[in-house]
This record gives structure tokens, sequence and C-alpha cells, in this order.
């Protein structure tokens, strides 16, 4: 008795210090050691159809453009386009989405995957992560339910974003380290990719079906990308599996995983400019209630597949890992700092959920896509939102 209640103390200790070095109780910044991140502002994006689809019901995959004037986004989960929009003037209100600017749409919603080039890959039917690099979107992809585990292919090239209604696309490809890696993509910094042949990350973690195949926490590879060769090189730095997951009781049945659940899902990861720190935001759940599968949850919805018993347990989340640890260590993939992050317009959690991010690294500018909050635009179906933090110098 004596021992177990020492472990316990123990657990609890070790998640408590872990939980109190990220402070993001303010929705206006989000802090981690010497890293602040302020809110500057947010900004609505039209719900309206352009196109081959429309933003609502988007799964969050987006990306800035070089100059951080436009940003390329994935709309609604069936249609699977992508469109263009321009970033507008920000508000810094937290409240009041009636008061925020919209973006306007420069490029109409084009179905990518629908493409003749890939007409012969059917399987190829989700858009899981994509970048703006040397002027073409590198984009990861993925069968949504792949079963069987064996679709292979990770990454195409969009060679003309400007045209995006007469794109040609190179691949697809497979890279090394599958499915575990086709997720989100981000630059490395100077201070990583000068001393190595690798200059972008990509992640990915278990937001699909199918665990087997997926990486069971947010996972890291370098990657040296070529896009007008045509060219990828991959090194695996963090990956989970389902026999090493980032947390063992991924239903929470112990009521001690803080870290990762069945129902933890992480949106994007990123290394700052002269930083060692890997971060990923996304959401977590069933950290207070517990997870069960296929139940009903507090009020009264049946769920179709792992859910927590309340239907609210859910909050927005951000891990952080130290790089150089993970390079001299690889068993040091469990340490992790982890914590909720508290948002504005965040009012019903199920609707304000992360589901997209992307970092521009000159500007020092976080842009985070919260799930559906916009309720003003049309009567029967919400809109994401977009939020802006900018990173303070944290060398300073």
């Amino acid at each position: 008795m004596l021992k177990n209640i020492m472990l316990f103390m123990i657990s609890c200790f070790c998640i408590a210090a872990n939980a109190q070095v990220i402070s993001g109780d303010d929705p206006k910044s989000i802090t981690y050691s010497n890293y602040k991140f302020n809110y500057i502002g947010a900004f609505r994006i039209p719900a309206d159809t352009f196109g081959d689809s429309r933003v609502t019901y988007s799964q969050g995959v987006f990306t800035l453009k070089d100059d951080g004037k436009s940003f390329f986004i994935v709309g609604h989960k069936q249609h699977q386009a992508i469109a263009e929009f321009s970033i507008p003037e920000l508000s810094n209100d937290t409240k009041n989405i009636e008061d925020l600017a919209f973006a306007n749409n420069l490029q109409k919603f084009s179905k990518i995957l629908k493409i003749d080039k890939l007409k012969q890959y059917p399987k190829l039917d989700t858009i899981t992560g994509m970048d703006y690099i040397s002027g073409r979107l590198v984009i990861n992809v993925m069968e949504y339910y792949d079963a069987n585990r064996d679709n292979n292919h990770t990454t195409i090239i969009l060679n003309t974003p400007s045209q995006l209604s007469n794109a040609t696309i190179s691949g697809p490809f497979s890279l090394t380290g599958g499915a575990h890696l086709s997720g989100w993509i981000s630059p490395l910094p100077k201070s990583i990719s000068a001393s190595s042949q690798y200059n972008y990350l990509f992640g990915n973690a278990s937001n699909l079906p199918i665990n087997g195949r997926l990486s069971i926490g947010p996972s890291l590879f370098f990657v040296k990308v070529t896009p007008e060769q045509s060219a990828f090189s991959t090194k695996s730095i963090m990956d989970f599996s389902l026999d090493s997951p980032l947390h063992e009781d991924s239903y929470n049945k112990s009521m001690t995983n803080n870290v990762w659940t069945e129902v933890s899902q992480a949106a994007y990861g990123f290394i700052p400019q002269n930083s060692d720190s890997y971060f990923v935001f996304g959401f977590s759940g069933g950290h207070n209630s517990k997870i069960g599968y296929k139940i009903t949850q507090d009020n009264n919805h049946k769920c179709p597949g792992p859910c927590p018993y309340a239907a609210n347990d859910f909050y927005n989340y951000l891990w952080v890992w130290d790089v150089n640890k993970l390079l001299n260590s690889p068993q040091s993939k469990k340490n992790v700092t982890y914590g909720k992050i508290n948002l504005p317009f965040s009012n019903n959690i199920n609707d304000s959920l992360i589901i997209g991010a992307d970092y521009h690294q000159e500007k020092s500018l976080l842009y985070i896509l919260l799930k559906s909050p916009d309720t003003l635009q049309k009567p029967f179906e919400k809109a994401p939102l977009m939020l802006v933090y900018r990173l303070s110098d944290h060398n300073a």
C-alpha cells in the first residue's frame, strides 16, 4: 500500500511540474520557459463557396506564403480542395467575432487530388500537411482509412500554386517514414540546417484512423527537401508506435495520463530560429473523465468510436521537446513538457479546438486555426477562425 501511495505521489508531482512550465491561462499570452507568444489579433475567413469548395468543415491544413500576405488552405474535408486567401488587418479583440476583418479570396478552391495525374492513386484522399517552399506547394497526403496499411505514398509537389485551377503536379513520392511523417511541414532553423544536410522537418501523429500505421504521439523527422528536383531524404529524430506510445494508458483508465490519449491530436510542429525547442500545438481530451469506446457521453451523445465520458473534456494543448536531448539521446523522447492553453474565442471548446497552424520564421508569427467558432455567417455551418501570435525574442 505504501509503495502504491508513493508511486501515485511521484506521478502526480511529475505531472504538476510539467504542467506548470507552460503558462497558458491568459488567452493573450502563451509562455514556456523564456519563450512568450503574445496575441496580436485575429481574422475571419468567409464561409461562401469559392469554386470547388468552402472553408466550413475544413480539416485545418494551411500554409503561409513566403511574404506573409496570403495563405493557402484546404477547404471542406469531403472536397480536399485548396484555395488562396489574403491576410487582412488584424483586430486584437478576444470576444467579438463580428468586429474582426474578413480574409479575401484570391484563388478559388480547386480539387488538387482530382488532377488527372493523381486519378490512378484514388486512395490518396486526404491532405494532411503542406508548406510553401521555393515557389511550390509541398503537400503531404494520406489514405484516410488505410485498414491494410499498404499505402506508402506520402507526398506530392504542386508546381504552380499561383495557378491552382491549372495546377501541375510532381509525384506522388514515397518518403522513408511513411505515414509516421506525412503530416505537418515546417522549415528547420538555420542553427540546425547549417550543420546538417536537412532543411525541413516533417511530423505526424495519430490524427486519422488505424493506429498501427501512425506515430502514437507527435513525431519529428528531419527532411532534405529539393522541390525543383523532386528530391527528398529523411532522418527519424522522434517517433512512436503502438508498442511504444508517448503514453501507455491511451484510454486514461488510471486517471493519471495528462500527456497523450486516444483522442489527442497534433496539428502542427515547428522549431523557432536560434532555438532548441520543438513546439507542437494541437488538442487533447479525456484527462479528467477517462475515455471509452462507442460509449454514451454525459450529454447522451452516442460516440462512433473513442471519446471522453464527459463531452466537454477537451482542451487546446501544447507539447514541447528539447531537440538537443532528442539528438543526443533518442530515449529521451518521452521527456516532454506539456500543458493546456486557453485561447481567445473559446466559449465552446468543441468549436474552438486547434485544427491547424503555421509559423512564419522571418516574422516570428504563429498563425493558429480554430475549428469552427464563427457561428455568425451561416445558420447551419460554422466557420473556422484564425488567431495570430508573435513570439517575443527568447534570447533576450
